[in-house]
């Protein structure tokens, strides 16, 4: 009931970038047609979070899963799981409510700083995203309701409509909802996804600067006032 499942947890998708987004060599490019139809549909605008990507998979009656992507594995000396998997071992009532085998949960780890530095995480383990047992993603609104509803911290909008226009995307980018620094970027999402279609799409910002496993500094990002004397890691209050 640890981490360790990436063979039995379905990785979430990999997001494309929009025309103008900062993008790495091996990063995927929208085609003209999902970025127009993204762009003229009931869009969700969030800030992308700057964490490490996690899956949580309920692999059997009882049994919980949980990994990194395998870049990650062993980073910080192994400091980084065995922090995920004390955070997750406090949770499996919570996480045994939320999902059912087969089902999975993806969200962001953000205690370990990576390029954008917060100070007011509203938790360690921000989610966004969960996948019905044939892999089809819930939409946005469930996916908070069911989160909140077992004490898991779900991602919030900034902004719902049709954006029209892709330079709309690098105004809205600005100071992280998290903290002082710049977002890293935002993440559209069509409030209804369709099953066979790409539904969402990623804005960098630039001179957004990408951390891998073997650059990370073990500093940690901060939470907010009013929650941080309610989570622990291990017998550590934060």
């Amino acid at each position: 009931m640890r981490g360790g499942g990436e063979n039995m947890i379905p990785l979430y998708q990999r997001i494309a970038h929009f025309s103008g987004s900062q993008m790495g060599e091996d990063d995927l490019l929208l085609s003209l047609e999902d970025q127009q139809r993204l762009l003229t549909t009931d869009c969700w605008v969030l800030e992308k979070v700057d964490g490490i990507a996690v899956a949580v998979g309920r692999t059997g009656r009882r049994r919980l899963e949980w990994s990194f992507r395998p870049p990650w594995h062993g980073a910080l000396g192994g400091e980084l799981e065995r922090a995920l998997d004390l955070y997750m071992s406090q949770r499996m009532d919570a996480l045994r409510a939320l999902l059912t085998p087969g089902m999975t949960l993806y969200g962001e780890w953000c205690w370990h700083r990576l390029f954008v530095e917060y100070t007011s995480l509203p938790d360690l383990f921000i989610c966004y995203g969960l996948n019905r047992v044939d892999g089809v993603p819930l939409p946005l609104e469930e996916m908070q309701e069911r989160c909140r509803r077992v004490g898991l911290t779900p991602s919030q909008p900034l902004w719902r409509g049709s954006i029209g226009e892709l330079t709309r995307l690098q105004e809205w980018v600005g100071k992280s909802n998290m903290g002082t620094q710049r977002m890293e970027g935002l993440i559209v999402e069509q409030t209804q996804p369709v099953e066979g279609e790409v539904y969402c799409g990623k804005w960098v910002e630039k001179g957004y600067q990408k951390v891998v496993a073997e650059g990370m500094t073990g500093e940690k990002n901060l939470l907010r006032d009013d929650v941080a004397g309610a989570l622990m890691i291990g017998e550590k209050r934060l």
